[in-house]
């Protein structure tokens, strides 16, 4: 057995990234709306299915896709947020002619 299986990576990868397909999907498709409001959806939505997917016949429900979602879901949002704090100190230095 490799080590990568072993650690529980190779099950939750899809929740993880996942988890973050729907969070940046969220904030593109509707940037007007409050970007929590679209992590919480997403958030949301993703452990519904997850929790969902084994009476549905989709696959087997996991605690550790759970995990996966949320640490998902915050590497997203880190990420969100370094853009928008990064995009944000550009647009002020540049309306100041800087």
């Amino acid at each position: 057995m490799n080590s990568f299986n072993h650690l529980g990576l190779a099950d939750s990868g899809t929740s993880y990234f996942g988890s973050m397909t729907a969070v940046f999907y969220a904030n593109i498709i509707n940037p007007s709306r409050i970007y929590l409001v679209n992590i919480a959806s997403a958030l949301i939505g993703c452990v519904i299915y997850e929790c969902l997917q084994q009476m549905l016949g989709l696959g087997i429900f996991d605690i550790k896709d759970i995990f996966a979602i949320l640490l998902g879901v915050v590497t997203a949002t880190v990420i969100i947020l370094f853009i928008r704090y990064n995009t944000f100190e550009r647009l002020q230095v540049n309306d100041l002619g800087g």
